[in-house]
């Protein structure tokens, strides 16, 4: 079978490359795309759907980074995490203490630059898509309930989709709710 059509029988969500330099030998080496949600909010209420979307990752087991500019907003997601459901707690730090032994399963940030620990991060605010290669899930918002707001989130959904190194996938919030996430976390070692 031809490499090509060995290339084209993986599938869409994987890319192929070629790899080595013997002769006459070529081998396959897939690279597994970056699977990214983007979730329609038709209400402004995101801060509460961030933390259904934060409870969902986690009780599937991801470790979370949530990404906000604003250090208040920070605060308003790390009060809300406590409170927003009585029957629910969701472990969740503001701060990275690299001396510490325990990591927490959520990480609320306003920093760009983390270091790899989390495998998945929801975009309350959105980041570069360089800045989005170190996780393995990545859930942004379609805030369709302001038209300044969509325009961006269609020019991060086409700049997404134009660098071809994600797998982007449009939902309603229950949808994604009520979804079985295909990717599984890989667990970081040191």
């Amino acid at each position: 079978m031809p490499l090509h059509d060995v290339s084209e029988s993986i599938g869409r969500n994987k890319r192929s490359f070629h790899a080595g330099f013997t002769p006459g030998i070529r081998e396959t080496v897939l690279v597994q795309k970056i699977k990214v949600y983007f979730i329609d909010l038709s209400i402004s209420n995101k801060t509460r759907h961030t933390c259904d979307i934060v409870e969902k990752l986690y009780e599937q087991g991801f470790s979370v980074t949530v990404f906000t500019k604003d250090s208040s907003q920070k605060h308003t997601l790390d009060r809300m995490l406590w409170t927003w459901k009585q029957e629910s707690f969701i472990p969740h730090t503001t701060e990275i203490d690299p001396d510490s032994d325990t990591d927490e399963a959520v990480l609320l940030t306003e920093q760009e630059d983390l270091p790899v620990r989390t495998d998945a991060v929801v975009l309350y605010d959105p980041l570069p898509p360089e800045k989005l290669h170190k996780y393995q899930l990545v859930v942004d918002f379609a805030e369709v309930y302001d038209k300044a707001r969509l325009q961006k989130s269609r020019q991060r959904f086409k700049q997404l989709r134009d660098i071809g190194e994600f797998e982007l996938e449009y939902l309603k919030l229950g949808e994604f709710l009520g979804k079985e996430l295909a990717y599984h976390p890989v667990k970081q070692t040191s």
